[in-house]
């Protein structure tokens, strides 16, 4: 992705080198319905030496104006509500309707790529473009964007592009088939809990690679970090990659079904426990986490609980983890030989794509 978008943006922009800024279909803050932030950082210094080009891989591309907007949005609420960020991490985010809409700006430090936010600009092209590049209008934009940080002096003339990927060290994305990248990929998602998130520790409680081996995260006996409102009642297993259309290899789900029977026979996880994924814990469109390759594989898994969190507001002395236990006992059946609350009764499952936002 990172090639295919990089020579792109750097052919038009060579070749549409004096196009004025007003030829761009800017949307700011208010147009797009912003949410306030919870503190300001200004830059401190200007012009800057860097672009960073982003994608948001999910929410998914965007074609028309009010998809775009319901895109930026959610962007929006994500880092704010799940990242703990004061805003939006973007400067600005381009459709594929070819609009740049606002973000941070020109004037505020960014939260974007760690180690870079200091000297770069960060712009995120809306969309998944892992294989396919974006349209002839998100680069004729960004192109024209970039060329219109240099006229009002907020970029230098002589820039540099970079994306995402390349800010960060080898091992912060991608799957992984062998020893060396699998510990890689944890230590990043790991620097990413801590140091981008502000989190204690990794989120997971395991991480599971397609080298067919299970990487402690905070283990068995300490709480996670993995889905709002269910971290107290679940255990959280991530399987490393991305599987939105592909599912994990067999390597990979013989670990978690063995990791799921390690967890009963050592007390931690009882008889009757379910098995939800990531999206069906939070409130439908909030992430696509696991992925369909995923999710196509567990919800055969005889434990499997079609349980949806349908984002409705809890009554009193409700839970969103007693809204699942309660639906999937129903669907599955309890034995009557297992108290309700005696282990930990909900495993979640997550794929980790730590180059999501």
């Amino acid at each position: 992705m990172k090639s295919i978008l990089l020579a792109s943006l750097l052919y038009i922009t060579a070749v549409n080198a004096q196009s004025p800024c007003d030829e761009i279909s800017f949307v700011d803050r208010a147009g797009w319905g912003a949410r306030k932030p919870t503190s300001i950082t200004n830059l401190t210094r200007k012009p800057l030496s860097f672009y960073v080009i982003h994608h948001t891989y999910q929410p998914s591309n965007c074609y028309d104006d009010a998809s775009c907007i319901q895109r930026v949005q959610a962007t929006q609420t994500f880092h704010q509500n799940e990242q703990g960020w004061v805003d939006i991490g973007y400067h600005f985010l381009v459709g594929e309707n070819g609009k740049v809409y606002e973000g941070r700006g020109w004037d505020r430090q960014g939260a974007h790529s760690t180690g870079w936010n200091d000297d770069s600009y960060g712009i995120c092209i809306i969309g998944n473009f892992t294989v396919a590049p974006p349209n002839e209008k998100a680069l004729n934009a960004v192109s024209s964007w970039i060329r219109c940080g240099i006229i009002r002096g907020n970029v230098k003339e002589d820039y540099y592009i970079i994306t995402h990927l390349q800010s960060q060290r080898p091992g912060y994305t991608e799957c992984c088939y062998d020893d060396v990248s699998c510990i890689q990929r944890v230590q990043a998602i790991q620097d990413l809990h801590q140091i981008d998130r502000g989190w204690v520790d990794i989120g997971y409680h395991f991480l599971v690679g397609e080298n067919g081996k299970v990487y402690e995260g905070r283990g068995w006996d300490r709480q996670g970090a993995h889905a709002p409102e269910w971290n107290d009642d679940a255990y959280g297993i991530c399987i490393i990659g991305d599987f939105r259309t592909a599912s994990p290899n067999e390597k990979a789900l013989n670990a978690v079904d063995s990791w799921l029977r390690c967890g009963i026979a050592l007390g931690h996880v009882k008889n009757d426990y379910y098995i939800i994924t990531h999206r069906q814990s939070q409130r439908p469109g909030y992430t696509e986490c696991p992925g369909d390759g995923t999710f196509n594989v567990v919800n055969k898994w005889s434990r499997f609980c079609s349980f949806q969190n349908s984002g409705a507001n809890l009554t009193v002395n409700e839970t969103r983890v007693s809204l699942g236990l309660n639906f999937c006992e129903k669907e599955l059946g309890l034995s009557s030989s297992a108290p309700i609350h005696l282990f930990t009764p909900i495993v979640l499952f997550h794929l980790l794509l730590t180059y999501l936002f």
